[in-house]
């Protein structure tokens, strides 16, 4: 039905945010719900989000929603605000839906900066912490970073020195 296809989207971005291996029922549930987007049976609130992103109409993949829808939703997590994602996956309002749209669009550019100021502020400490810790480990503390990106910061730490490391 229409609405079990909406149900899916849900699910479908649920298992890719969580990062859960895509075997067995994993990947027979996101294949659905990324089938019934593509079917054009598109759940208000991800059309908006959509099409503020410019992929409406477009077929899409898991890389779209792993890189793309995924990361704007957080966004407002990562920022103190996660009703946001919650509001705009179920409001029945359309003017409310791209309101909200719009905000998470602003607010994963808001965290896209943070990560960049960040990045810049922890460099020198992330290169002496990885020599203080003889390369076996990675730590930045520094009251500048917003703490609803440490995790992003610690991933790309991780990429660079590819040790543990902490943010």
């Amino acid at each position: 039905t229409e609405s079990e296809a909406k149900d899916l989207q849900l699910v479908m971005l649920a298992a890719l945010a969580d990062i859960v291996p895509l075997v067995n029922e994993n990947r027979i549930l996101v294949r659905a719900g990324i089938a019934a987007i593509n079917s054009g049976k598109l759940r208000p609130g991800l059309a908006e989000l959509f099409a503020r992103l410019s992929i409406s109409g477009k077929e899409v993949g898991s890389a779209d929603f792993s890189w793309t829808v995924i990361p704007c939703l957080n966004a407002a997590g990562r920022l103190g605000q996660s009703n946001l994602a919650l509001q705009l996956l179920l409001s029945e309002n359309p003017a409310e839906r791209d309101s909200l749209a719009e905000k998470i669009i602003s607010m994963n550019e808001q965290r896209k900066d943070l990560v960049m100021n960040a990045s810049a502020v922890i460099g020198k400490q992330a290169d002496d912490s990885f020599e203080k810790y003889q390369h076996k480990l990675c730590v930045v503390i520094d009251e500048r970073i917003n703490k609803g990106i440490t995790g992003i910061l610690a991933s790309r730490l991780v990429g660079i020195y590819d040790v543990p490391s902490i943010a």
